[in-house]
């Protein structure tokens, strides 16, 4: 991992993209990235708010409020409402 990354991750967080700007491992740069983690960016990128009170609808059986959490529910629902 370059430090290029490290650079690349610290501007998105500072444009609050992404989340945990403390460290390379916080960050999680060598791991896969899950389905709801490259959805929840674009939609940010795409300048998509995510509300904070949102109530899942329940389009993916494998999401919930609760299951994995709420953002990711409400970042796939609303990706796939735009």
């Amino acid at each position: 991992m370059a430090d290029a990354d490290l650079d690349a991750a610290n501007r998105l967080a500072d444009d609050d993209i992404i989340v945990e700007k403390t460290s390379r491992t916080t960050y999680r740069l060598d791991d896969n990235v899950l389905r709801q983690e490259v959805i929840g960016t674009a939609v940010k990128l795409a300048g998509t708010n995510l509300p904070a009170n949102y109530s899942c609808k329940g389009y993916y059986s494998d999401l919930s409020s609760t299951n994995p959490n709420g953002w990711a529910c409400r970042a796939l629902e609303i990706a796939a409402d735009e």
